[in-house]
């Protein structure tokens, strides 16, 4: 009887340990009662490190901007308030356009090749203009780039050195920016803890896209562009051909 008793205990042991165990090749391994909860602690920090991550992956503000970091569309993800609280939105929108513009420029100061406008100004024509050139014919050209670059300064301080103020046209988002960067940018917050994502996304990119043509460079960003810049930038390109239009010699 006592045989019978513990050929039965061990028999009931052996099938719990099995059930516990996916792996059959386990069973002669000496049983920790505390493995199977470390095991599912485990897998349940990964899990939340997994839902971290899957949330990062979508933030609740996305900022798209151009090469020269201008704002062209920002979107909020579909649940973005379970991340950020409406009455915080603007700082929201304000941080993630700040990143992107930072990420931006960065690559761009990386990418940017100092050779290559020198390359491109300096390539030849197939047949090179000769024509002499004297004194009056060069400082005509100078005088014109002058006036060309005094016309190009003014265009830029008029865009830059004021503050551009905009309200979205429903009226629940105002910003204002200097120089391209946003330094005030206000939602109701009323609004849009109601208001549909769309109508939301409506509005902000109605005002930083405004913010962003009256405040920042833009095509003035490339430099001053006239009929004589262009010409001067050729004669230059070339100093010994230059040399010789003017009448001296190549090797002066």
């Amino acid at each position: 009887m006592r045989g019978t008793l513990a050929r039965a205990l061990e028999t009931r042991e052996v099938s719990r340990m099995a059930r516990g165990r996916q792996d059959p090749d386990e069973w002669d391994i000496e049983y920790d009662p505390t493995a199977e909860f470390d095991s599912t602690w485990h897998r349940a920090e990964s899990v939340s490190m997994s839902g971290s991550e899957a949330s990062s992956a979508e933030p609740p503000v996305t900022v798209e901007v151009d090469d020269a970091g201008v704002v062209i569309g920002v979107s909020l993800a579909a649940d973005w308030k379970k991340s950020v609280d409406p009455r915080a939105l603007h700082t929201a929108v304000v941080s993630a356009v700040q990143a992107v513009t930072m990420q931006v420029l960065a690559r761009n100061a990386e990418q940017m090749d100092p050779t290559a406008e020198r390359s491109a100004s300096g390539a030849s024509a197939d047949v090179p203009d000769l024509s002499p050139l004297n004194p009056s014919d060069v400082q005509r050209l100078l005088d014109e780039v002058y006036a060309d670059v005094d016309r190009f300064a003014e265009q830029v301080s008029q865009r830059l050195d004021r503050t551009a103020s905009v309200t979205s046209a429903g009226g629940h988002v105002q910003g204002s920016a200097t120089k391209g960067q946003i330094h005030d940018l206000s939602i109701d917050s009323n609004w849009s803890s109601v208001a549909r994502k769309a109508e939301i996304e409506t509005e902000l990119n109605d005002v930083l896209r405004k913010l962003g043509e009256q405040s920042s460079a833009g095509d003035l960003a490339q430099g001053p562009q006239s009929r004589a810049i262009s010409e001067l930038k050729s004669l230059v390109s070339d100093p010994q051909l230059f040399l010789r239009r003017i009448g001296l010699p190549s090797q002066y």
